[in-house]
């Protein structure tokens, strides 16, 4: 189950991709040959759902952008005076938020794309754009200056991304263009330069170590060469990035909801548009960028002279999410209540969003997450399967997808239960259990049921496992779910590493020994919840009680998994704070103000001691860069 589960053939198991499909076909062909009831949604094992469309790029074929100049030769290969064409993902990128098309165009400047008549600023008020593409800035004026009309130095609405597509698309723009401002690539410089920097100090440390031994083995020397290889590398990657820091969004980087489909919206570099200013304007784009801030003054005009020939090509997939449930029915009186054990199939797929390596398309295999605990699920299966005498209460197996997107399986099932949620009287969940070796397991939720921390502890020394036991039910994983219907749950994770949600979480990093016993501890305590006497009341924990401040503010995101850089944003609520913000699900947050973010629990903390409209500023990891947002806070609804 393992290595079938975590192999490349299944690419991630991506909810809604046909990989996925494949590994669910595969855990209900299992629970099928143990002899499990598996047709129990509509004569089948499936419980379906629907998961928000996929916006995925068109071939390179399909998406072309470039910039001509009226009256020069064109050739069929370049066009315009281009001597090489932009490529896709390099230089520009259809964004997810504009429609399909081709357009040939003339092209109108208009700054930061904004109107705002309340702030009497309107960069459309002297140019006609109808019919025609506009190319406009990033964020807004005076971005840095606390006395900016523009919300100060925090972003107003005027800087997102859907209000400057809205905006362009009601003046009647034909297709969207969308540069780097000049402080986001200056950002992106600074923070490229200090990685470059930490990168050559590990060097030189390196070199100077291998120095100061006297008689250095082979060994010693093949280790040294092929660390200074690596460091090398990663400096060559670097010293590219540094010298090109106008670095351009994927096509999901300005959000996935499509706010036209007649028109277009592309993301270029900046240095495309270089020639055709300055032959139109006499100055370049930072100094007309300069004007416009110095003056709080629209700096519009039309690029005469100069059309845009470009195509986009955005697919957009409705996906369908996939429960996997089986069940073993019970005996006796108690038969009618339910117990589930659950764990999580999907992963997340070839990388980008959710991945912690979005730069690279590779196979992202899952052997730990989730893998690990869908075969431990299966196994425990199988002993439950074999006992003669079945068990006094119903146990459910679930295998749930949607979980890396935010829970979306195991809420879709406690929104349309199979079984009564109200008989239902525990869900026991695994999610990332094969890296034990000597560490202790941690077991979350130990406090929601009153029975579960002595049945651990007695099992747990049964089977030679040390325990580290969280009392709250809450968390990044699927048993949050039920522990939101107040049920009492269990959650067993052996914790984070190096790999996770990066292609290297491989089958061969797995601690088979560690989760035989893992496997042997929730079977003994599955065993157990499902034959007692008496069913486990749901206890209120401590630390939930104290993350019910009623009118606690909120930042309107789904927390995702914790990282060893902070805690990921699983999704973003569209008309909450964070959106309005610019944050966007797969965002890693490490700071709140000054207080590093290193669990939920610390950002809880935070929205605990915090007011409704206190701003502020959050500084989050996003596809290798380091950002900062400045948040007001919502109230909670």
């Amino acid at each position: 189950s393992l290595e079938f589960l975590a192999s490349d053939e299944l690419k991630g198991r991506a909810t809604g991709s046909a990989e996925m499909d494949v590994a669910a076909e595969y855990i209900a062909n299992e629970f099928r040959s143990l002899g499990l009831r598996i047709d129990l949604i509509d004569g089948g094992p499936f419980q379906l759902y629907d998961v928000q469309s996929q916006a995925t790029l068109g071939d390179p074929a399909e998406n072309a952008f470039r910039l001509t100049q009226e009256g020069a030769e064109t050739t069929e290969e370049t066009g315009g005076q281009d001597s090489e064409s932009p490529q896709l993902n390099e230089d520009f990128v259809p964004l997810a938020l504009g429609g399909n098309g081709t357009v040939d165009l003339p092209v109108v400047f208009v700054g930061y794309g904004i109107t705002a008549p309340d702030l009497n600023y309107d960069d459309y008020a002297s140019v006609d754009v109808k019919g025609k593409a506009v190319l406009m800035l990033r964020k807004e004026p005076q971005q840095s200056d606390a006395e900016s009309i523009f919300n100060g130095a925090a972003p107003s609405e005027h800087a997102y991304f859907t209000t400057k597509m809205e905006n362009a698309v009601k003046h009647g723009a034909a297709a969207v263009i969308m540069v780097n401002d000049r402080q986001e690539s200056q950002r992106e410089h600074n923070s490229t330069k200090r990685r470059w920097q930490r990168q050559l100090d590990a060097l030189t440390k390196l070199h100077a170590g291998f120095n100061a031994k006297e008689s250095p083995t082979d060994e010693e020397f093949e280790a040294y060469r092929q660390e200074i290889l690596k460091r090398t590398k990663q400096l060559e990657s670097l010293d590219q990035r540094f010298q090109n820091a106008d670095k351009i969004l994927g096509h999901l980087g300005a959000g996935t909801d499509l706010i036209s489909a007649e028109v277009p919206a592309f993301f270029c570099r900046r240095n495309l548009f270089r020639e055709a200013i300055q032959s139109v304007a006499d100055r370049s784009l930072d100094s007309i960028e300069e004007a416009i801030d110095k003056e709080l003054s629209p700096q519009s005009f039309e690029l005469t002279g100069w059309r845009v020939v470009a195509q986009a090509k955005i697919h957009r997939q409705p996906l369908q999410g996939k429960n996997v449930i089986a069940v073993l029915e019970g005996h006796g009186d108690l038969a009618d209540e339910t117990l589930i054990l659950g764990a999580h199939y999907d992963h997340v797929g070839m990388g980008g969003q959710g991945s912690l390596a979005p730069w690279t398309t590779a196979v992202h295999n899952g052997a730990d997450d989730n893998a690990s605990g869908v075969t431990s699920l299966l196994e425990v299966a199988r002993r439950f399967a074999a006992q003669e005498k079945r068990p006094a209460r119903r146990i459910v197996f679930m295998a749930f997808s949607g979980e890396e997107l935010g829970l979306l399986g195991s809420a879709h099932y406690v929104r349309n239960p199979r079984f009564a949620l109200e008989k239902t009287v525990a869900m026991l969940n695994l999610d990332m259990v094969g890296r034990l070796r000597e560490n202790p397991l941690e077991v979350h939720g130990v406090g929601t049921a009153a029975e579960f921390g002595p049945l651990l502890d007695s099992f747990a020394k049964q089977v030679g496992i040390q325990l580290t036991t969280v009392p709250g039910g809450n968390g990044p994983s699927d048993h949050a779910s039920f522990n939101g219907q107040q049920i009492p749950v269990l959650h067993f994770f052996t914790g984070l590493h190096s790999d996770y949600h990066r292609p290297s979480d491989d089958v061969e990093r797995i601690d088979v020994n560690g989760l035989a016993k893992i496997t042997d501890l929730f079977y003994l305590t599955a065993e157990a919840v499902a034959n007692a006497g008496q069913r486990f009341g749901y206890v209120v924990s401590e630390d939930a009680k104290q993350r019910t401040r009623p009118n606690r503010p909120v930042l309107g995101i789904v927390l995702g998994d914790v990282t060893e850089q902070g805690v990921a944003v699983a999704s973003v609520a569209e008309d909450g704070p964070a959106a309005a913000a610019g944050m966007l699900a797969g965002d890693v947050i490490s700071k709140v103000d000054d207080t590093p973010i290193r669990s939920q629990a610390d950002l809880l903390g935070i929205l605990d001691a915090a007011q409704v409209d206190q701003e502020v500023e959050v500084f989050l990891l996003r596809e290798e860069s380091e950002q900062s947002l400045k948040v007001k806070l919502g109230p909670s609804r």
